[in-house]
């Protein structure tokens, strides 16, 4: 059997073992828990809050670990937009600017499984949180947890904000 050459880059095939769905609640790495606390305070009385509210000095601890991810044509497409140091380290490469097409050629299925993903919260407009392990030749394994964040005006979702957090113990 051919082992997994970097399950860091999710796809079909690592997708349950990178990000199994989880519900809110059950976020526990403090990282994501903060993103989340500020994304819910930041919505009161709105669906969700904007992404000027969300990319603002009281987000600056987290940038590293975010990628602010642009909807594009009503959802047809997503942009990774930002994307945090963090972030390009544990996908082994700065997608930033890069949309699914251009994800699906890095790694067969890759642009899809977030496609996926990000056509969920942008339809629903409603969080989506995952946690999963993060395995990659080059790093010991680590868990990992995040959370899919709609941001945008009214009832419009027009970026979604990815945070996650990694940690060596599951």
């Amino acid at each position: 059997m051919k082992p997994q050459r970097n399950a860091g880059i999710v796809n079909p095939r690592t997708a349950d073992t990178v990000g199994r769905r989880i519900l809110l609640c059950d976020i526990s790495h403090p990282l994501v828990e903060s993103v989340l606390r500020i994304w819910t305070q930041q919505r009161i009385g709105k669906l969700f809050p904007s992404r000027e509210l969300m990319v603002s000095r009281r987000m600056a601890p987290f940038l590293k670990d975010v990628v602010l991810i642009g909807v594009v044509n009503q959802g047809a497409d997503f942009e990774f937009r930002v994307v945090g140091r963090a972030i390009r380290v544990a996908f082994s490469r700065n997608v930033s600017g890069m949309r699914i097409a251009d994800l699906n050629r890095l790694e067969n299925g890759f642009g899809d499984v977030i496609q996926q993903v990000c056509r969920h919260v942008f339809r629903t407009g409603i969080p989506l949180a995952v946690q999963g392990t993060l395995i990659r030749a080059d790093l010991d394994a680590h868990h990992q947890q995040s959370v899919f964040l709609p941001l945008g005006v009214g009832a419009d979702v027009d970026h979604i904000l990815y945070v996650v957090g990694y940690s060596q113990e599951q």
